[in-house]
């Protein structure tokens, strides 16, 4: 975990922007800024610090009788 000292800081300093973003955004938004982290190992980092969202589900519509 000493190695990824830089990697939990980035990934702190997005989600506290971000919070609903997901893996893959925060990925392809630390590689915008310059950061080439290797995706595995923020994924291991990511979900280390316990980021993983809930997927949403897809709100259900009552059905109409006429």
């Amino acid at each position: 975990m000493e190695r990824d000292r830089t990697v939990i800081g980035l990934l702190n300093e997005q989600v506290a922007r971000r919070p609903r973003w997901g893996f893959w955004k925060l990925h392809d938004r630390l590689r915008l800024d310059g950061h080439g982290i290797n995706h595995r190992r923020l994924h291991r980092v990511y979900c280390a610090m316990k980021l993983n969202l809930p997927r949403r589900t897809k709100r259900r519509l009552p059905l109409t009788y006429s």
